[in-house]
């Protein structure tokens, strides 16, 4: 459940730039007391799509589709586009995407790829959403948000700490 908020966490935020909004515009005053005027209804917001590319088997595309569910619900407004894809052809298709000027919205990022793709632009820095507040790492051991990291930055969030181990069975060794 906490990888499923946090997936969610990092689509609403990368999606924040849609949602941005102009202030109200004051007409000038003409010196003469008029009746207030009722409130101008809100605009609906625009419709707008975004696109979602990640990696993985049927059962994380199935989460995947959840997560984005859940999204679409909370923005009724925003469509995700999902481009889901096996491990091997993300990192193709992706890219492709990005030498042609086309990355998708919200995008997965193995540190063993960060170093070629966060210098080129590709990944937003996370810093200033924890600075003031929207994201927040409060109970995370330092070593799961250091995974996230590039040059001193935060560009990433983990969905899931992984590592290599060996078992021995030290009856059959």
């Amino acid at each position: 459940m906490k990888k499923t908020f946090l997936v969610l966490l990092v689509l609403i935020m990368l999606s924040a730039t849609v949602f941005a909004g102009g202030a109200n515009q004051q007409q000038p005053s003409s010196g003469t007391q008029a009746a207030p005027a009722a409130a101008p209804a809100a605009a609906a917001p625009a419709k707008v799509q975004i696109r979602a590319a990640y990696w993985g088997d049927t059962k994380r595309f199935d989460l995947y589709d959840a997560i984005i569910k859940e999204f679409e619900k909370a923005f009724p407004n925003v469509t995700v586009v999902r481009e889901p894809v096996s491990w091997n052809d993300y990192w193709d298709k992706l890219s492709v995407q990005v030498a042609g000027g086309n990355a998708p919205d919200f995008l997965c990022m193995h540190p063993q790829y960060a170093a070629d793709y966060i210098p080129r632009g590709v990944c937003e820095v996370l810093d200033p959403y924890i600075a003031n507040g929207t994201l927040s790492f409060n109970g995370w051991a330092q070593s799961a948000i250091d995974t996230g990291k590039f040059n001193g930055k935060i560009y990433m969030v983990p969905m899931g700490i992984t590592f290599s181990s060996v078992v021995v069975n030290t009856g059959a060794f």
